[in-house]
């Protein structure tokens, strides 16, 4: 199966370096043509590198996710990965200025 589960596998695009190759997939959708699919961002353990990348004390990571000061810690500490969530990770790595795919960018005042 690929990843939107259409039982199809998906194609990697043939432009550009392995690198640049890496989060990207070809998706075919039939009746819809092909279109591009970036791979998941994988969760790492890196969670206090990153706390800190993003300008982040302990207390202020925890309010911000919505957590105890204890429970961040424990997150931090662990060197399991599925402590934090899909979209915990992807938040800090954004906050960090470390997404692969995306970065926040400050809206205008208007």
């Amino acid at each position: 199966m690929c990843c939107n589960g259409c039982r199809q596998m998906c194609q990697r695009t043939p432009k550009g370096s392995a690198d640049d190759l890496l989060p990207y997939f070809i998706h075919r959708e039939p009746g819809l043509g092909n279109s591009i699919v970036r791979r998941p961002v994988t969760v790492q353990n890196n969670v206090r590198e990153l706390r800190i990348a993003a300008g982040l004390s302990q207390e202020g990571a925890a309010e911000r996710f919505d957590l105890s000061l204890r429970a961040w810690q424990t997150k931090e500490a662990t060197a399991k990965v599925a402590l934090l969530s899909q979209g915990e990770y992807e938040l800090l790595l954004l906050l960090a200025g470390r997404h692969p795919h995306y970065e926040l960018v400050p809206q205008q005042k208007k």
